[in-house]
């Protein structure tokens, strides 16, 4: 499990931007219909009985920034599954501000790790301190080497590298 900081995220944001800049309208087009035919299919076994992972990153807390940010993942054509402690929250989200994207809920940790497609990436927009340290408890059990945690929130430095050594 590799564990990633916002700020280091942050800091690698040029190079995304220049990445994304180079790829043609019909590059990203191409990608969105090629993920859209991906949803489709593994929706589709879905309701053959198999729960296929559809989504492509897994965002923990519903406050009003993970529910941006969620949004705006889904407008940039991934598909996010939004998991929150108080599950109440999903399902307003999912109702209400997240009705009529491919947004798609989880009622649990299990849950939302298998609805990750691997290497499966987590992101917790958590309250800093414990809180963070007990999510990524619950999180390792389901996870495998490779995935990621990226703690979004405003950790203390110090914190993240603890994380990160007990995560190597």
């Amino acid at each position: 499990v590799c564990c990633l900081d916002l700020a280091i995220l942050l800091s690698l944001q040029p190079i995304f931007r220049r990445l994304v800049s180079r790829l043609s309208d019909s590059s990203v087009e191409s990608f969105k219909r090629t993920n859209d035919s991906q949803v489709m299919s593994a929706a589709e076994a879905s309701g053959a009985g198999a729960e296929a992972p559809l989504a492509d990153i897994g965002l923990i807390g519903l406050a009003v920034m993970g529910q941006n940010l969620i949004l705006n993942m889904n407008d940039a054509g991934f598909v996010v599954a939004a998991y929150n402690r108080t599950t109440s929250k999903v399902d307003e989200f999912l109702a209400n501000e997240a009705k009529g994207t491919k947004v798609i809920g989880a009622w649990s940790i299990e849950e939302l790790v298998r609805k990750l497609k691997k290497p499966r990436r987590v992101m917790l927009l958590v309250k800093a301190g414990r809180p963070v340290d007990d999510f990524i408890a619950m999180l390792l059990p389901h996870l495998e080497k490779g995935d990621i945690i990226i703690d979004g929130g405003n950790s203390e430095y110090t914190d993240s590298n603890r994380r990160c050594k007990a995560l190597a």
